[in-house]
C-alpha cells in the first residue's frame, strides 16, 4: 500500500499520513526559483540548465515526459500579459499622437527579453503548480523527511 504525501490541505488520506505544503508556500518558492518541495536553492547551474534532482531532497525536476510544456505556456501568458500592459500603457500616454517607434521598441524588449528572464522561474513555478494539481507521492523526494516514517 502506498502513502500519498499531500502539498495542501489537511487531515489524512486513506492510506496513510500527509506533508502539509500550503499552495501559497510553493508558488512563492516556485517563483523564487527554488525547490517547491524543500525550499532548497541551486536548482540550476547555468540560466537555462536546471539540475534533474533538487540537491537537498532529491525531487526530479521533470516529474514526467512533457512537463515543462506548462512551464513554456506559463512563460507565453506572463510575455503575453507583459506585453499588454506595455501597449495600453504607452498608447494611454502617448494618444492622441501615438509615437510608434519607441511604443515599439518598448515591445521588441518586452518581447524578447521577458521569455529569456523568465524562463528559469518559469520552470520553478510550474513544479510548484504541478505539485498542486498532482500531489507528491512517498519516493518522490527521497531526501525529505516525512512525519511518521521515523
Amino acid at each position: 500500500m502506498s502513502k500519498r504525501v499531500r502539498t495542501s490541505g489537511s487531515g489524512r488520506d486513506r492510506d496513510g499520513e500527509f506533508i502539509r505544503i500550503p499552495a501559497g508556500t510553493l508558488l512563492a518558492r516556485g517563483l523564487t526559483r527554488r525547490c517547491a518541495v524543500c525550499g532548497s536553492g541551486g536548482l540550476f547551474r547555468r540560466w537555462f540548465h536546471m539540475v534533474d534532482h533538487c540537491p537537498r531532497c532529491g525531487f526530479r525536476s521533470e516529474r514526467r515526459e512533457g512537463q515543462f510544456v506548462g512551464a513554456v505556456g506559463v512563460n507565453t501568458i506572463v510575455t503575453f500579459g507583459l506585453l499588454l500592459v506595455v501597449l495600453a500603457v504607452g498608447f494611454v500616454l502617448t494618444a492622441p499622437d501615438i509615437a510608434e517607434i519607441p511604443l515599439l521598441i518598448a515591445a521588441l524588449v518586452v518581447a524578447v527579453g521577458v521569455p529569456v528572464l523568465f524562463q528559469p522561474v518559469s520552470k520553478t513555478l510550474w513544479n510548484a503548480v504541478d505539485l498542486i494539481i498532482s500531489p507528491l507521492e512517498v519516493g518522490e523526494a527521497p531526501g525529505l523527511e516525512v512525519e511518521g516514517d521515523r
